[in-house]
């Protein structure tokens, strides 16, 4: 899962796909690591097609239990400078980068609102 950064702003994603109770509450974007995949290539692959960013640093934080029985998310912290957005509308319903106090009154997974609690990194967003 990418926090990715862009100008104080962070991205956040709603998708297309999932379990109903997760509908319409907002995630960092990012997906699943392929075989043979390291966390920094799944990153960069999901941020490309997802959102189309391409540019960006990377930094691993950790891994937590995620939402979704038996899922494990491996939580990345990302800068980037690239401004516009291509929604792959197949995969992601909105997208968008949001100040801290935003975020603070958005419904996120609840798995992201404890990592934003959590960390305590200069991002830490709530």
């Amino acid at each position: 899962m990418g926090i990715v950064e862009k100008d104080g702003k962070y991205l956040l994603v709603t998708l297309n796909k999932h379990l109903e109770r997760f509908g319409g509450l907002y995630t960092p974007a990012g997906g699943h690591i392929e075989k043979g995949e390291s966390r920094e290539e799944t990153l960069r692959r999901e941020l490309k097609e997802e959102v189309g960013i391409n540019s960006f640093d990377f930094k691993f934080l950790e891994s937590t239990n995620g939402d979704i029985p038996n899922k494990i998310l491996h939580w990345c912290y990302c800068k980037t400078n690239d401004s516009n957005l291509k929604i792959n509308k197949r995969e992601i319903k909105n997208a968008g980068f949001f100040t801290k106090e935003e975020i603070s009154r958005m419904k996120l997974w609840p798995a992201v609102f404890k990592i934003f609690k959590k960390l305590s990194y200069p991002h830490c967003l709530l």
